[in-house]
């Protein structure tokens, strides 16, 4: 056990930066979803003219998940054009300015999980980091979808990162 820690520490501690990329460190199953290479854009989740244009480039991709789940097609990531549903969760802007996106896929065949693709080392750590980014938000939003505080049915804001509640203004 203490071997293993001290392993884990030493990945930990002998990670290194890229200019394009920021923090990179080792490809490692136990370390598998850090280094997510999106700009969250934070400050401009709130402006729909600009998550718009974004939504509408022809470069943005979009991850369709189920679960844990995810699209793997030769070996890779799979993206599409477009979202699943008229709700979909901004994960960021990579360097190239491209917006990535995700929302629930339609489908549950033909799906590989994230464990397994951390495990395979199949993708790329930062494609593993932005895929844990969106489990996560996916996951909020399916079990977070009414109001802690009234019951009433919440609606998705700031391009996922905030669920409204109109009947007691109340933001989650």
């Amino acid at each position: 056990v203490n071997i293993q820690l001290s392993i884990c520490f030493f990945l930990v501690f002998i990670s290194y930066s890229s200019p394009t990329t920021g923090l990179i460190v080792p490809h490692s199953s136990v370390l598998a979803y850090l280094g997510n290479p999106l700009d969250r854009c934070a400050n401009q989740r709130s402006d729909e003219d600009w998550l718009t244009r974004l939504l509408h480039q022809p470069s943005t991709r979009h991850i369709h998940m189920s679960g844990d789940k995810t699209f793997i097609s030769d070996g890779k990531l799979q993206t599409f054009p477009r979202a699943n549903t008229p709700e979909c969760i901004l994960l960021g802007v990579d360097a190239d300015g491209m917006g990535w996106f995700a929302s629930p896929a339609q489908t549950k065949e033909n799906l590989m999980d994230l464990r397994s693709l951390a495990v395979a080392g199949v993708l790329p750590q930062g494609e593993l980091a932005i895929l844990a980014q969106a489990r996560s938000l996916l996951h909020w939003h399916e079990r977070h979808g009414f109001c802690a505080n009234c019951g009433v049915k919440t609606d998705m804001r700031d391009a996922g990162y905030r669920r409204h509640c109109a009947a007691c203004a109340t933001d989650h």
